[in-house]
């Protein structure tokens, strides 16, 4: 079947670099919204405080695409703790469940295909 829009197909590279970009700063809002309703208690979630932190360094790293396929491995590793761990009883549930499913697929996307154009990362 013919593409509707066949030359769009000669940027594969842009639009790497727009999952990567849209990635980081979904990651960025993510831990960083994880890290304001933590204030005040960083005794007793200490591992959830790490985490955000790394989720909104990892988001960063994605968006500037720095250290880009490192930065997808831990986000896609996070996606997944994030869906095989118990949740509360208060979790939202499925809707946040297929939402980190499809961040760890982009996620690891990204980790084989390389931080596309506009990025600090070279492939080699």
């Amino acid at each position: 079947m013919l593409s509707i829009f066949p030359t769009l197909l000669a940027y594969p590279l842009a639009g790497t670099a727009l999952l990567r970009v849209t990635a980081g700063i979904v990651c960025f809002f993510l831990g960083f919204r994880a890290l304001r309703s933590l204030k005040g208690n960083f005794s007793l979630e200490k591992l959830a405080v790490a985490v955000a932190a790394i989720e909104v360094a990892a988001g960063v790293f994605l968006t500037i695409g720095l250290f880009t396929q490192a930065a997808a491995l831990v986000i896609g590793i996070v996606s997944l703790l994030v869906i095989f761990l118990p949740k509360k009883e208060t979790s939202p549930g499925f809707g946040q469940t297929l939402f980190y499913i499809l961040l760890a697929g982009v996620s690891f996307s990204i980790l084989f295909l390389g931080p596309g154009t506009l990025a600090f990362d070279l492939p080699l």
